[in-house]
């Protein structure tokens, strides 16, 4: 990284929040200074932007950019101590800017593989300032990447008069040098500083309890470090092989880490450098049993098993789940997954949140909070007053149990949070894919209502259900432009068990599902949907603790009720009935200390559809093996 000379170096301006098309990057001067002498005579050949009143302007998606030509333009003056390019010490360039500007830089020797040159992050302006009153001056000394040095301390106090408090304070500096091959030491150095702290306190007097939290990332703040290979060559676009992160990105808290990096040892040859595959199977909040699979998807095949004939009876689509949802992107946050490292809070995000409650009975607790947020870089908030009920009862006694939860929100956020998501449909294996922010709480009252309960009471019959309605109230200017999203959706079920005879056990069961979902965007399609589903289940131990068997019939029917649109779109189902046998043998067993469960089986099913049957045969054999 050392073994060439700086002879050209790019700098690129854009807007830093390119989506308003409005107050990008205004340039008013730029000055060029070689161990700190200035260079008038290396002017920059400029490319793209727009001028505005005599000044150089990137709005949008415009970009501008500034190329010095050291190698071709370099004249030394009298006040220079040099009198080749090649034996220049550093490179500073000054630019005078305002506005909501992003700035980067390159040069010759900050490529990728191919040898094409990669602009890394200089500074970026704070907040979103459109009316030049941020006109600053904005000098940097350019160089590549050589250290991440980070600084920091914790405080903690536990149980002092019933608080506790927790905060912790980072700095965090990007160290680079100035690379020239003629000079070996005493480069020239430079750093960037980034900041982050927390501090949470909370505290319990019971019924009553108090939490509260302020944080600040700063955007530039950063744990990873570029790494080169045996050559000594880095590929600064090439973070799978070039790139050291000191913070994993694992959301889903299992012992595979989420991304893919290079590492040392693992490999046949000692010290040698591998890929570490990247966890495929990444679904926060969607394993509370811990083995890594899906809950959604126990048999882990090619359905899900809320769609699966006969597993469906006891799985609900993961659209019924009940939790928070403070950053209003409409994805539970304990389900959320993402590419960045797992900081406490967010690169760029600085605010707080403060909340009080009461606990009325065990498991029952009422509380109100305020969250305020925003984006250091720019005019992006999240301002969020809630409040969360939750009711549980459980009477064995009485042979019963419910749970109620009520969330509500009132919501001006404009901060996007994407995501990536497992997501598996019907009939396919399942992916990671990316889930983008609708901000669809930017002037928003939200609700979620919950509530399960079974009874018991009744056995060998059981009853159970659950309802679920989410529904976003949209306000002012947003009510004018997006319709009120909403979700309501009802499962009711039952079960009764009868045994004939010794080893033999009969089982009918039935499904109610109603689902009805109006989505924000006035074009999208309405759900309103009814599904009942008959079981009927019979299991023979053939050998008892060894062998059983298992048939069933299912039976179901499918009832749109929202009116069929013309033309129709292809996401519309149309009304079917499905009908579904099956049987499976499985067989327990012991061997060498595993335990072995192989399960044979075939299933039939055909759906009458309106335009005709459906038929499919479906034969399978699995074998799981574990230790005891």
């Amino acid at each position: 990284m050392n073994a060439e000379n700086v002879r050209r170096i790019v700098v690129r301006l854009s807007d830093d929040s390119p989506e308003d098309n409005t107050g990008g990057a205004l340039l008013f001067r730029e000055r060029i200074f070689i161990d700190d002498v200035e260079h008038p005579e290396i002017k920059p050949s400029i490319d793209g932007g727009t001028r505005r009143q005599g000044l150089l302007e990137a709005n949008g998606g415009d970009v501008l950019t500034l190329s010095y030509d050291i190698e071709r333009d370099f004249v030394p003056g009298v006040k220079d101590q040099i009198g080749d390019f090649k034996e220049a010490g550093k490179i500073d360039i000054e630019l005078v800017v305002a506005n909501d500007f992003r700035i980067e830089v390159t040069s010759n020797m900050q490529t990728n593989f191919t040898g094409e040159t990669v602009f890394l992050p200089v500074k970026r302006s704070n907040g979103n300032i459109s009316d030049g009153s941020n006109q600053q001056v904005v000098r940097f000394q350019y160089g590549l990447p050589t250290g991440n040095e980070i600084m920091g301390f914790t405080f903690e106090v536990s149980e002092l008069a019933g608080f506790n408090l927790r905060s912790e304070f980072n700095v965090n500096r990007h160290h680079r040098k100035f690379p020239n091959q003629n000079i070996v030491k005493r480069q020239a150095l430079a750093s960037d500083r980034a900041e982050a702290f927390y501090v949470t306190a909370s505290r319990l007097s019971y019924p009553w309890f108090a939490y509260g939290e302020a944080f600040s990332m700063d955007p530039n703040y950063g744990t990873s470090m570029v790494i080169p290979d045996q050559r000594g060559f880095i590929d600064y676009e090439d973070e799978l092989n070039f790139a050291y992160e000191f913070v994993e990105d694992n959301d889903d808290q299992d012992r595979f880490p989420d991304w893919r990096r290079r590492v040392t040892g693992g490999g046949f040859v000692p010290g040698q450098q591998t890929t570490r595959a990247a966890d495929v199977e990444v679904f926060p909040g969607l394993d509370e049993n811990n083995d890594l699979v899906n809950d959604f998807n126990q048999n882990d095949n090619l359905q899900p098993d809320y769609v699966e004939p006969f597993l469906r009876y006891n799985v609900d689509s993961p659209e019924f789940l009940f939790g928070t949802d403070m950053n209003n992107n409409t994805v539970i946050d304990r389900l959320e997954n993402d590419t960045e490292p797992d900081y406490p809070y967010k690169r760029d995000h600085r605010g707080y949140n403060f909340y009080v409650g009461a606990e009325m009975q065990p498991g029952s607790k009422v509380m109100v909070g305020h969250l305020r947020e925003w984006l250091i870089g720019s005019a992006r908030r999240n301002q969020t007053s809630y409040g969360l009920f939750t009711w549980q009862e459980d009477l064995p006694l009485r042979g019963f149990k419910f749970r109620f939860m009520e969330f509500l929100r009132l919501a001006r956020d404009d901060i996007p949070d994407a995501l990536i998501q497992w997501v598996q449909s019907p009939f396919s294996a399942g992916g990671l894919q990316d889930v983008q922010d609708r901000l669809i709480a930017q002037n928003t009252m939200i609700n979620t209502s919950y509530l399960d309960f079974a009874i018991h009471r009744l056995r060998p019959l059981n009853v159970s259900g659950k309802v679920k309605w989410d529904h976003y109230f949209q306000r002012g200017d947003q009510a004018r432009e997006n319709r009120d999203e909403s979700f309501l959706g009802a499962i009711l079920r039952a079960e009764y068990f009868y045994e004939p005879l010794a080893g033999i056990t009969i089982s009918p069961k039935w499904k109610q599902q109603y689902t009805r979902q109006v989505p924000t965007d006035p074009l999208a399609l309405r759900r309103n949907e009814l599904s009942e589903i008959f079981f009927l289940i019979g299991t023979y131990d053939l050998i008892p603790g060894q062998l059983v068997s298992e048939s069933g019939i299912e039976w179901e029917v499918f009832r749109n009720l929202q009116q069929e649109p013309d033309p129709l779109p292809p996401a519309f189902v149309e009304d079917f009935t499905t009908l579904t046998l099956a049987t499976q043998f499985t067989n327990s067993s012991e061997y060498q200390g595993y335990a072995l469960s192989t399960k044979i089986g075939v299933r039939w099913q055909r759906r009458a559809l309106q335009q005709g049957d459906e038929t499919n045969f479906l034969t399978f054999v699995t074998i799981f093996a574990g230790l005891r």
